[in-house]
């Protein structure tokens, strides 16, 4: 089954289970995962690396969390904005 347009799955710490992406694999459904740098090994054991993109590290620093405080996590916001140009 190939969609109308682009699947991207975003993932952190879940090379073990992969739910959604063992769904699309099961169902046929070409997909790309996108993880971050770090994790791209683990990633890379368990998922044909061909499907895997590395989140640009340019989209982490440019990312407005829109709150001043201490906490450096973004959560997938970042990823999120790759994968719309990424598609683009």
């Amino acid at each position: 089954m190939n969609p109308k347009f682009p699947v991207y799955v975003v993932s952190k710490g879940r090379w073990d289970s992969r739910l959604t992406v063992k769904a699309l694999e099961m169902m046929r459904v070409p997909f790309h995962l996108i993880v971050e740098k770090d994790e791209y090994e683990n990633y890379c054991k368990v998922v044909d690396s061909s499907k895997i993109l590395i989140t640009p590290q340019k989209y982490n620093d440019e990312y407005d969390t829109f709150w001043d405080d201490d906490d450096t996590r973004i959560g997938p916001g970042a990823a999120r904005n790759f994968a719309w140009q990424h598609s683009i």
